[in-house]
């Protein structure tokens, strides 16, 4: 909203009597305030004095002839790729962080697992023209598998020939097409002439099954109007989605599981001696993260996971009904 500087009637915050009325009236005499700042500099007209005022205007609008008068910057696809695997590496931590783990805990997962599990079986599945659904439970780490392929896509892009990496999460798709959303990232013209591998994470975050549909639609017509364009999506079970290659989420090995749950403990996983059937549970990323806050919670090294420990089933059974077949 509009201010004055000095007030326009007698009795105002820094009414000066000795001011012409047109330059009262000019924008001169004016400041673009936001409502709570316009109150506030009518409170105090002796820390708020019209030579304060008149400076910060001054220095306002400097600034936004300089911004105005200065050439953009220009775009650089390098800049951008390296951001991208910043915020690939960002969402990761958020996901583990997710689970409930300190931020020592978080780092130690992310250095000692996520960055180093191999790609998942699906990337081979991936061509041009062609859409991968990646189906999993919450949990189940599909998202994240999603962004390791995505993190290797970021790597092939340095080269400055391979497909642009472009991840997108489906809720910020709506209200808006997904070309709209893929022309954001990257200029046309390098879309054009690499082509894209794009990832729509959490397609059944949308609305409702009609817009998942919408949704799903749209990915599979760009990736088949675009010869070099191609798709992985990340979707929970219960939706029907006619795609040509529709794979399950990747299941943890008991390497993975161990030393997951070893990274989120600070324990050394060889102490570990858990039972075969645990791994039902644990091949789970997100409960082999709970398993491994749980287990550090117990006193004593991981023997307590042992077959004869009684408080085996208590450190665990928060974590999964399955978990009640361990009695004694």
């Amino acid at each position: 909203m509009a201010a004055h500087i000095a007030a326009a009637s007698p009795g105002g915050m820094r009414f000066d009597e000795n001011m012409p009325p047109e330059t009262r009236k000019s924008a001169s005499n004016g400041i673009w305030m936001c409502q709570s700042c316009s109150k506030l500099i009518d409170s105090d007209s002796t820390k708020y004095t019209v030579d304060l005022l008149a400076s910060w205007k001054q220095r306002s609008e400097g600034a936004a002839a300089e911004a105005i008068e200065s050439p953009a910057p220009a775009f650089s696809i390098n800049a951008r790729i390296e951001s991208l695997l910043e915020e690939s590496k960002a969402r990761s931590k958020r996901r583990i962080r997710g689970s409930g783990l300190h931020a020592d805990q978080v780092e130690r997962v992310w250095n000692s697992i996520i960055d180093r599990i191999p790609l998942p079986e699906f990337a081979a599945k991936r061509t041009a023209g062609k859409v991968v659904s990646v189906v999993g439970e919450l949990g189940s780490g599909k998202s994240e598998s999603a962004d390791s392929l995505h993190r290797r896509d970021i790597e092939s892009a340095r080269d400055g020939v391979s497909p642009l990496p472009i991840w997108l999460s489906a809720r910020r798709i709506q209200g808006s097409s997904l070309s709209e959303m893929v022309g954001r990232e990257f200029p046309d013209r390098d879309i054009r002439e690499r082509g894209c591998h794009i990832i729509v994470d959490e397609l059944d975050a949308v609305a409702d099954i009609r817009a998942v549909n919408s949704l799903y639609d749209e990915i599979v017509d760009l990736c088949l109007a675009r010869e070099n364009f191609d798709a992985v999506v990340t979707i929970r079970p219960g939706y029907f989605l006619p795609a040509l290659d529709c794979v399950e989420a990747s299941e943890l090995s008991p390497d993975q599981s161990s030393k997951i749950m070893a990274a989120v403990s600070g324990e050394d996983r060889h102490h570990f001696n858990i039972p075969d059937a645990a791994y039902d549970v644990i091949k789970v990323p997100l409960y082999a993260l709970i398993a491994g806050q749980e287990l550090a919670s117990l006193s004593g090294p991981f023997s307590r996971f042992a077959p004869q420990c009684p408080r085996r089933e208590a450190a665990c059974v928060c974590i999964c009904p399955h978990w009640r077949s361990f009695e004694q």
